[in-house]
C-alpha cells in the first residue's frame, strides 16, 4: 500500500497565482462591460443633443416662414430645413435602433408623419412666406417636434438610463 503525500508548499504558489489571476481578470471584465455601457450612453446623449438642436432649428425656420416675419430671400432656409430633416431622421433612427424605448418609437413615427406634408410642399416649391394654409401643418409639426424633443431630452442629459438592444 502506497501512501500519497502532497507537498502543500509546492502547490501554494500555484493556487495563489490562479486566485490572483482570476480576481484580476474578473475585475478587468467588469470594468470593460461597465465602460462599454457608459460609452454607449455617451454616444446616445451626443446624438440626442444633435437631434434636439436640429429639430428646434427646424421649428424656428418653419415658424418664421409661416408667420410671414421672414423675407422672400429667406426661402433658401427651406433647403436648410430639408437638410436638417434628413439629419434628424438619420440620427433618430440610429438612436431608435440602439435602445429600447417605445415612447421614442411613437414620437419618431409621429414626427416623421407630420413632416411629410411640409417636406412635400418644400420639394414642390409650393411654400410662400406668410401662407395661412400652412398654419395647421405647422401647428401639427410643432407638436410632433416638441414631443420628440421631450422624449430625447432625458437621454441628452443622462437622466434616463439607456436600455441597449442586444444584437
Amino acid at each position: 500500500m502506497d501512501i500519497c503525500v502532497i507537498d502543500w508548499r509546492a502547490f501554494t504558489p500555484i493556487i495563489a497565482s490562479l486566485i490572483a489571476t482570476g480576481i484580476a481578470s474578473s475585475t478587468a471584465l467588469y470594468i470593460s462591460r461597465k465602460w462599454s455601457k457608459q460609452k454607449g450612453a455617451e454616444i446616445i446623449a451626443d446624438e440626442s443633443k444633435q437631434v434636439i438642436k436640429d429639430t428646434l432649428e427646424m421649428v424656428k425656420i418653419i415658424n418664421y416662414i409661416g408667420s410671414g416675419s421672414s423675407k422672400k430671400d429667406d426661402l433658401k432656409d427651406l433647403d436648410v430645413f430639408k437638410k436638417l430633416f434628413e439629419s434628424v431622421v438619420i440620427n433618430t433612427a440610429f438612436i431608435e435602433d440602439s435602445i429600447i424605448d417605445n415612447s421614442l418609437k411613437i414620437s419618431f413615427s409621429l414626427f416623421s408623419k407630420k413632416s411629410i406634408p411640409i417636406n412635400k410642399m418644400i420639394s414642390a416649391q409650393k411654400i410662400e412666406v406668410g401662407d395661412t394654409n400652412l398654419s395647421p401643418l405647422i401647428s401639427e409639426f410643432n407638436e410632433a417636434a416638441i414631443s420628440l424633443v421631450n422624449v430625447l431630452n432625458p437621454y441628452s442629459i443622462y437622466r434616463k438610463p439607456c436600455k441597449f438592444k442586444k444584437k
